[in-house]
C-alpha cells in the first residue's frame, strides 16, 4: 500500500509539474489587442495561461504534501483537493470563466490539448488515490472489528 501511495505521489507531482512547464515550453498566444481606447492589452489567452500556471503551481503543492500527509482522512482530502485542481485546469479555458483565443489556428489551441491531457491525468491519479486511501481505510477498520472480538 505504501509503495503504490509514494508512486502514485510521485507520479502526481511530475503531472504537476508537467502543467507547469507546458505553457513555457509550447507557445501560447503571443499578440496584443488593440482596444477602443487605443490601449493595447494581452489576449484572453494570456490571462487564462497565468491562472493555468497559478492552479498548477498549487497542484505541484498539494502533490507535494502527499508524501508528508499520513493519516487516511488527511490523505483522502488531498487527494481530492488534487482531483479539484485538475478540474480547475480543464474549466479556466472555458469562455464562461477566462476563455481562450476564438481563432482555431492560434497557438494557445495547440498547447490548451496538452493541457488537457496533463489535467485528465492527474484526476484520473486524484482519484485513483483517494481511492487507495479509502481502500486502506476499509481494511483498518476490518482489523478493528477483529481486535474487539
Amino acid at each position: 500500500m505504501e509503495s503504490r501511495w509514494r508512486i502514485l505521489a510521485y507520479t502526481s507531482i511530475l503531472l504537476s509539474a508537467a502543467l507547469l512547464v507546458t505553457p513555457k515550453v509550447l507557445p501560447i498566444c503571443r499578440d496584443l489587442m488593440i482596444t477602443q481606447s487605443s490601449s493595447v492589452v494581452p489576449m484572453r489567452c494570456h490571462y487564462a495561461y497565468q491562472a493555468e500556471f497559478l492552479v498548477s503551481l498549487l497542484a505541484l503543492l498539494i502533490s507535494g504534501s502527499l508524501l508528508v500527509v499520513k493519516g487516511l482522512e488527511g490523505r483522502r482530502i488531498t487527494s481530492l483537493f488534487l482531483v479539484f485542481s485538475g478540474f480547475l485546469v480543464f474549466f479556466i479555458p472555458q469562455k464562461w470563466l477566462i476563455g481562450i483565443c476564438g481563432n482555431t489556428a492560434m497557438d494557445c489551441h495547440h498547447t490548451i490539448h496538452w493541457m488537457y491531457g496533463w489535467a485528465g491525468l492527474l484526476i484520473l491519479n486524484g482519484f485513483t488515490l483517494t481511492w487507495l486511501a479509502g481502500k486502506n481505510d476499509a481494511y483498518a477498520g476490518d482489523s478493528m472489528v477483529e481486535a474487539s472480538s
